[in-house]
C-alpha cells in the first residue's frame, strides 16, 4: 500500500505493549528503509518505558516520537534521554501551554490542528511562535473530512514552517459532502477554487445530517447513544436522560444546552459547585472528568 499509494512517510499508533510495538517498529523499517516512521502511543507508555524504547529506536532513525508518555514534566524527562525528536499532540494544545513546554525542553515538534487550536489564524499563529523558538510543526488529523481537510491544506500551503508530510485519514473515507480532493503520489492537492476551493453537495448534507440525527451524542462526555429511542442501556432511569432538551445536575444547579447522558448528569452531580462551574466551557468538561464519564457507564 505505501509503495502503491506514493507515500514516504507512515505513523503506527502505539499500545501498552512497549515491546510488541519496538517489534513492529523493527519490521516496519526492515519493510520500508527509506520512508520517514513515526510511532504516536496516546502518552501509553511510562517515562522509564519511553525512555528505554526510545534509546532502542534511535537505530531506527525515527522522523520523530510522538507523546510517547502524559505531561509536559514526564516529556522533558524523556526528551533529557534520548536522541529521536519527540512531537506532541497532547501536552501542548493551547498557547497557555507553549511557554512551560519551552521552559523544560520538552518537545521539537507541535501538532497543531484547525479546529483544536481554533481556527486557520490560530494555527498560522501557533506556526510563527514555533518558527521563533526553533520547533518543528505538524498537522494532527482526526478523521477530518473534505471541508476539514481543505482547510488543513490551506495552511500547509501558506506556511513554510509546515516542511513534513501532515497527518491525514482522507483516503480512508468512503464518501463524503464534498467532491473528492484528488490523491496522487502520496499528495493530496490544493483545491484551487475561492476561499477552502471545495463546493458543498448539499444533497449528501441533508443525507448525512440525517444519518447523524438517528446518533445522539452527549454535550459533556462525547459517547454516543446507540440506542434509537436515546435511553441509555440497562434498568436504570435517568434523571433526565438522553434528548433535545437542558438538563440541570440536581446538586449544582448547573444547566446545559443539549443531549446530556446518564453518566454525565451522575459526574456533575457528584462534583463542587467551583468545579461543575468550570465546565462550562467549550470543549465541555475537564479531562478528568470526561474520562469517568466515559469509562463509568451505566450497567
Amino acid at each position: 500500500m505505501v509503495e502503491e499509494g506514493g507515500f514516504d512517510a507512515v505513523k503506527l499508533k502505539g499500545t501498552r505493549d512497549v515491546r510488541g510495538d519496538v517489534a513492529i517498529l523493527r519490521a516496519l523499517r526492515a519493510a520500508l528503509p527509506e520512508v520517514n516512521l513515526r510511532v504516536d502511543p496516546n502518552a501509553a507508555w511510562s517515562v522509564p518505558d519511553s525512555v528505554r524504547a526510545g534509546i532502542t529506536l534511535e537505530e531506527l532513525d525515527l522522523e520523530y516520537l510522538e507523546d510517547p508518555c502524559s505531561g509536559i514534566e514526564g516529556m522533558s524527562q524523556v526528551k533529557a534521554k534520548i536522541r529521536i525528536p519527540l512531537c506532541t499532540n497532547m501536552c501542548v494544545v493551547r498557547f497557555e501551554e507553549f511557554a512551560p513546554a519551552m521552559r523544560l525542553n520538552a518537545v521539537d515538534v507541535i501538532h497543531g490542528d484547525v479546529y483544536k487550536w481554533g481556527g486557520i489564524a490560530a494555527t498560522k499563529a501557533l506556526a510563527a511562535h514555533c518558527e521563533t523558538f526553533g520547533l518543528g510543526m505538524n498537522l494532527h488529523s482526526g478523521g477530518e473530512l473534505g471541508i476539514a481537510t481543505a482547510a488543513h491544506l490551506a495552511v500547509v500551503a501558506s506556511t513554510p514552517v509546515l516542511s513534513r508530510a501532515i497527518d491525514s485519514m482522507y483516503y480512508l473515507h468512503a464518501d463524503d459532502i464534498i467532491e473528492p480532493l484528488h490523491l496522487e503520489n502520496g499528495r493530496l492537492r490544493i483545491p484551487e477554487g475561492p476561499g477552502l476551493g471545495v463546493t458543498v453537495d448539499e444533497d449528501k448534507l441533508r443525507h448525512f445530517a440525517a444519518v447523524n440525527s438517528r446518533r445522539r451524542s452527549c454535550a459533556l462526555c462525547g459517547r454516543y447513544s446507540r440506542r434509537s429511542g436515546g435511553e441509555p442501556s440497562g434498568n436504570r432511569s435517568p434523571a433526565l436522560g438522553w434528548g433535545d432538551r437542558k438538563g440541570t445536575a440536581s446538586r449544582n444547579q448547573i444547566t446545559y444546552n443539549g443531549n446530556i447522558c446518564w453518566t454525565a448528569l451522575q459526574v456533575i452531580s457528584r462534583m463542587s459547585p467551583a468545579v461543575a462551574r468550570s465546565t462550562r466551557h467549550r470543549d465541555g468538561l475537564p479531562r478528568e472528568w470526561r474520562l469517568k464519564c466515559r469509562v463509568k457507564r451505566p450497567t
